[in-house]
């Protein structure tokens, strides 16, 4: 039968604080003893953690307050900031800003690893001091959580939370794969090219006679090279004065293009936080759908498609009437590579920027017409797969979300006696 009730922490667990031997002492480190620290937690994909940065020895371990806690117990950082969680895979120690959890009998370290995690934000709350929130041990032992005491039920939920979770990690895992692959492809397309055939071409090293040295590097034979400025009209933006009156926005419009738009998208860009009114239109650049825009203030060089109608501020500039023998999304995966490149080209002041003359003077390169579409294409294909995976991710994320709110709240039981719960319940919340 299912066993939910409100229980403190210290009724399931013993809470153990971290500590650190004296770095003047080296035969205290580099030991092999696990010592984790906030630092190891925060570069976790995974709730489980394998190694930390550093280790101790077990000098360190005997002559100092350190606490040597066995595996399959959970660890959190109790400070800077509060609220990682792992599972340790082998014996382990922390510094002083962990609190780790050694469970009792009968309880499941992923079950609480994941109810820790769905109660972030009633943990956060108890967090003080002046420098940084931290959670003290005492104030960690009084926490109350709704909790099923019933092992069986605890190891499902887990179970089928955990399905979850390795889909979760296996997408995260595939978008890096692709992201990579992505990252080579571009920097292929864009030195070798490709030939009549539909393949890049053998690289400069194999066959030096179908190259060329220019400012660019080697490049094909057959490929020119020309500036953004012999390309287009490039225009930059402009600001409404004083840009926080409310008389120049509106809630319809054209949208008016933030750094902060452009960043969280990627190739196109589709909607803005705010819209101009008819007078902030008056005072802004127009730019439609369809053309090129990059950001030249904050984050610098980063390059976008419009897909919609937009005005621009003055930390953008606009690449207006680009030739039409010069493929729109070709300059823009050629921009999106060269993105850290161009930025060092800022002007030196407070911030940092870039200026038209900069822009301007950024030299491209300039296959044929066809060789343009293929490669650009080529991209294309690539980002609907990266799309693909992020789909599933987010739609995986939600799920995880989902379920752990009806079950680590008992609001649905778990019937742990069924095998196929796991893929019921999950399908039940996708669908």
């Amino acid at each position: 039968m299912s066993k939910w009730g409100n229980i403190q922490v210290n009724e399931f667990s013993e809470v153990i604080s971290g500590a650190t031997p004296t770095t003047n002492t080296k035969e205290y480190w580099d030991g092999g003893i696990e010592w984790i620290t906030p630092a190891d937690l925060s570069k976790l994909r995974s709730r489980f953690i394998e190694h930390s940065d550093r280790t101790i020895s077990l000098e360190g371990l005997r002559n100092t307050s350190v606490h040597l806690t066995p595996k399959n117990n959970i660890v959190m950082s109790s400070r800077a900031p509060i609220g990682y969680f792992a599972i340790p895979i082998n014996d382990f120690t922390t510094n002083q800003g962990c609190k780790t959890f050694i469970l009792k009998s009968g309880h499941d370290p992923d079950y609480h690893y994941y109810n820790f995690l769905f109660n972030i934000g009633y943990i956060k709350r108890f967090g003080g001091g002046s420098t940084f929130a931290e959670i003290s041990k005492s104030d960690v032992e009084k926490l109350i959580f709704k909790i099923t005491t019933d092992p069986a039920e605890q190891r499902k939920i887990a179970r089928i939370l955990s399905t979850v979770d390795s889909v979760i990690e296996e997408t995260e895992a595939a978008i890096a794969k692709y992201k990579a692959i992505k990252q080579g492809m571009m920097q292929d397309l864009f030195t070798r090219g490709l030939d009549k055939s539909g393949k890049l071409r053998p690289r400069c090293q194999e066959t030096p006679e179908l190259y060329k040295k220019t400012g660019l590097g080697w490049i094909p034979k057959e490929w020119d090279t020309v500036r953004l400025g012999e390309m287009c009209n490039l225009r930059r933006g402009a600001s409404p004065r004083p840009i926080d009156d409310p008389k120049y926005f509106a809630s319809v419009g054209r949208g008016w293009v933030r750094i902060s738009d452009v960043t969280s998208a990627y190739k196109y860009l589709t909607k803005t936080t705010q819209r101009l009114s008819e007078l902030g239109e008056t005072l802004s650049v127009k730019v439609n759908p369809g053309e090129l825009i990059m950001s030249i203030c904050a984050t610098l060089g980063r390059p976008i498609i419009v897909d919609t109608e937009v005005c621009i501020h003055d930390g953008f500039v606009f690449f207006k009437d680009i030739e039409v023998n010069l493929n729109i999304e070709f300059v823009f995966y050629f921009l999106l590579l060269n993105e850290a490149e161009i930025s060092k080209n800022k002007q030196i002041g407070t911030q940092g920027n870039l200026n038209t003359s900069i822009v301007n003077a950024i030299l491209i390169p300039k296959p044929k017409s066809e060789e343009q579409l293929v490669i650009a294409k080529r991209l294309s294909g690539m980002d609907s797969v990266l799309n693909s995976e992020e789909m599933t991710l987010n739609k995986f994320v939600k799920v995880k979300s989902a379920l752990m709110s009806v079950l680590l709240t008992g609001k649905v039981p778990v019937k742990y006696e069924e095998e196929k719960t796991n893929t019921r319940l999950i399908n039940a919340t996708i669908n």
